[in-house]
């Protein structure tokens, strides 16, 4: 059998790191060249970060492999979030007859914003006016959809039956 050719390398190298909205969506690039043309393939690691790991697979919905081997994060509502997608750690494979080349690490974490009601105002309910509105944070049980670390405290909450605010809750 004739070893004549050139083994992968890669032309383009998916970065280290992945962030994205999960109404965006995001996608990791990887290329390479070699004789024969080397054929691209990825692997979802397991959490130790030990290849070979799984073969990333097209998921409908949430995940693909496009035509140029890149890997894409399809938008996605809340309950969809999957930990082992969406919290996941990613590596790209160039194989040709030659041999295979594997890329860095890739470490993907999707974000999920946390919902925001409209308020009151900063005052108690009794002093407050329904001319002033705060923007107000929720901190939901979706919370391990989020990149950033939600707040553990909430200092008052005010319920008052005088409020005409249709959400009925002033967070301060």
């Amino acid at each position: 059998a004739s070893t004549s050719g050139q083994g992968p390398r890669f032309v383009r190298e998916p970065p280290p790191r992945l962030r994205f909205h999960n109404s965006t969506g995001g996608s990791l690039e990887c290329s390479a060249r070699g004789h024969p043309t080397p054929e691209l393939r990825w692997l979802a690691l397991d959490d130790t970060g030990v290849a070979p790991g799984a073969p990333a697979i097209d998921l409908p919905g949430l995940r693909r492999i496009r035509a140029d081997g890149s890997l894409e994060f399809l938008p996605f509502r809340a309950d969809q979030y999957r930990q082992d997608v969406h919290s996941a750690t990613y590596r790209c494979l160039a194989s040709n007859r030659i041999g295979t080349v594997g890329s860095r690490d890739v470490h993907v974490r999707a974000a999920h914003p946390q919902p925001t009601i409209a308020c009151g105002s900063e005052r108690r309910p009794e002093e407050a006016g329904s001319e002033k509105t705060e923007v107000v944070p929720l901190y939901s049980a979706v919370r391990q959809y989020t990149s950033a670390p939600a707040l553990a405290v909430i200092p008052r909450i005010f319920i008052s039956k005088k409020m005409s605010s249709s959400a009925g809750v002033v967070l301060r």
